[in-house]
């Protein structure tokens, strides 16, 4: 499966990309793969996250968890953006 394997978000309506996260996330369980993502960030960000992670290798584990967070602890480079959950730290030791 590789990133060109899915249309872009636009193409979806909110539903349609709950069902393709979902169903993302249940396969990615099945490999001990969590995806931790903050419960603010819109669906159609979701969606690109999930999406932008097929090109990250990771091999499937039998025992143990991996998890996929996308978040350095640099907010200011942060993919989430302004849903970053180190954002707030960062703010305050300005």
């Amino acid at each position: 499966m590789e990133p060109g394997d899915f249309p872009p978000g636009q193409q979806f309506t909110e539903v349609e990309i709950r069902q393709v996260f979902r169903a993302f996330e249940k396969m990615l369980g099945l490999w001990n793969v969590v995806l931790d993502l903050p419960d603010a960030l819109p669906v159609d960000r979701r969606y690109d996250l999930m999406v932008a992670l097929l090109d990250q290798e990771f091999a499937p584990m039998n025992s143990g968890m991996f998890v996929f967070d996308f978040c350095s602890g640099y907010a200011p480079g942060c993919e989430l953006g302004e849903y970053c959950n180190c954002l707030k730290s960062w703010k305050e030791e300005d």
